[in-house]
């Protein structure tokens, strides 16, 4: 809950041919209207781990640069979010305390729909894929980090022999260690294909 500011007002504009010269705003009335609910679809990264931390808007500016991954929990029975506020360079010491004082650690978990109650502005989220992810789209062509392209399976060992394995390991890695705030604008589905999985394992 908070506070809406409701002003209405009059927007005059004066044109000289097709070019607009100047503009007048006039307000004509004003007022609070407390106990304003705002749309949880709209609310930002930053605004929803100040609430889940209980610290002011302002100290959360710099949490969304922590690593976050994707982690099992309750036994492998479900998902939840692992972010690590250690890897920032400078938490703000009210945020730390904060932290500490309500998850016992830097390193926090956050349950799989945290991030179901945050609108990402602009357009959805987009699938982001490793070396070696099958394609969602064509079907039999896989994803080829080293290329930025999708290519067939023989690819790997015909353009890069050798080196398939590592370059997954480290877009997994990389990709493991990515900041808060590119959780509502790219994923990858957890039993997402590779023909690396395996191998890796």
């Amino acid at each position: 809950m908070g506070r809406d500011v409701v002003v209405c007002g009059k927007l005059l504009l004066s044109r000289d041919c097709l070019a607009l010269w100047s503009a007048q705003c006039d307000i004509e009335s004003a007022r609070l209207e407390n106990g304003f609910q705002h749309d949880p679809d709209h609310r930002s990264i930053q605004e929803a781990l100040a609430e889940e931390i209980g610290i002011e808007y302002e100290d959360a500016a710099l949490l969304i640069e922590a690593s976050i991954r994707e982690v099992s929990a309750d036994g492998g029975l479900s998902r939840a979010w692992e972010i690590d506020f250690g890897s920032v360079a400078e938490v703000p010491p009210a945020a730390k305390d904060a932290i500490v004082h309500k998850f016992g650690s830097m390193r926090i978990r956050l349950p799989s729909t945290f991030f179901e109650r945050i609108g990402a502005d602009g357009p959805a989220p987009r699938r982001h894929y490793l070396h070696g992810d099958q394609s969602d789209s064509v079907s039999g062509t896989y994803f080829c980090a080293s290329c930025d392209a999708h290519v067939e399976r023989t690819h790997f060992e015909s353009a890069h022999a050798g080196r398939g394995l590592k370059t997954y390991q480290e877009s997994l890695a990389r990709w493991e260690r990515r900041p808060v705030r590119v959780v509502t604008h790219a994923y990858r589905p957890a039993r997402a294909a590779n023909i690396f999985t395996h191998a890796a394992g």
